[in-house]
């Protein structure tokens, strides 16, 4: 199973590192369960639609990581 490793990122809070180390497809899973319920609707979405800035900065970081992948020829899926 593929994995997302990224090699120098550190992520805040610690726990949040699981999301480096889960195999992708439990990890799509998941976050789909998740964003679906009403705790990802009251908190996760609520705050996105609150937070323009921060989620176009995790956008523009995201695509960034996605284009140093393709270049360095990994597979995503």
């Amino acid at each position: 199973m593929r994995i997302l490793i990224y090699g120098a990122g550190r992520l805040s809070p610690c726990k949040m590192n699981i999301f480096r180390f889960l195999p992708l497809p439990i990890m799509t899973i998941m976050l789909a369960v998740t964003f679906e319920s009403s705790f990802g609707d009251k908190f996760m979405y609520q705050h996105a639609r609150k937070a323009p800035d921060e989620m176009r900065e995790l956008h523009k970081q995201f695509y960034a990581y996605m284009k140093k992948l393709k270049e360095t020829s990994y597979e995503i899926l």
